[in-house]
């Protein structure tokens, strides 16, 4: 256990290290868009930081989910969004990411509903977590083309070490889950983890 934790602080160091001599970031204040490319097309990504409980794993910002907090930082990206297509972007693919986008999927069904109406969207993909219902499904089945599901693993051993098992079930609940989804959506992929701890490469293929 100390040696990885030692282990742990100096890959941390080593990162933070390389990360400063690589990015040469300075302050801006930035009061509006930088003027769009009218010759360009752009992939729009939006980033709902919020889930209720995080993944010991995941490294992508994240907060705690609060009803309020939610409803207001979609109510800004609206505005946000809006302020875009006054400056002139045009976005002919959007892909929210997270965070859970799906932990409010209607939302996030408005804020596609209003990106359509604004922009020529050709596709829209959206990341969930496996715990798919039929309310999900309901409101994102006409709105989203590519639906990526955190699935990370069909073992119950791997998702209980990363505490996904009580959460979202084992893999036959996963399995049902996954059925109704390609049901409905286009487009469906899982996303796998490869390196839990003495995972096999054999282990990863089963």
């Amino acid at each position: 256990m100390v040696r990885a934790k030692i282990i742990a602080s100096i890959v941390q160091n080593i990162v933070k290290a390389k990360s400063k001599s690589s990015f040469k970031l300075s302050n801006v204040d930035l009061q509006d868009y930088p003027e769009p490319d009218p010759s360009q097309s752009y992939l729009l990504y939006i980033h709902i930081p919020f889930c209720k409980s995080f993944c010991s794993y995941c490294s992508f910002y994240k907060v705690s989910y609060e009803h309020e907090l939610t409803r207001n930082y979609f109510s800004a990206l609206q505005e946000d969004i809006k302020r875009a297509h006054k400056k002139g972007y045009k976005f002919h693919g959007v892909y929210l990411g997270g965070g859970t986008p799906t932990i409010v999927p209607e939302m996030v069904a408005e804020t596609i509903d209003l990106l359509r109406s604004l922009y020529d969207i050709k596709e829209v993909s959206c990341e969930a977590n496996p715990d798919i219902d039929e309310t999900i499904i309901n409101l994102l089945k006409d709105k989203v083309d590519r639906l990526s599901i955190g699935v990370q693993s069909f073992q119950d051993n791997f998702l209980d070490r990363s505490k996904r098992l009580a959460k979202y079930g084992g893999a036959e609940k996963l399995q049902e889950n996954l059925a109704k989804a390609i049901e409905h959506f286009d487009i469906v992929n899982i996303d796998m983890i490869f390196n839990f701890y003495k995972q096999t490469k054999q282990e990863l293929l089963d």
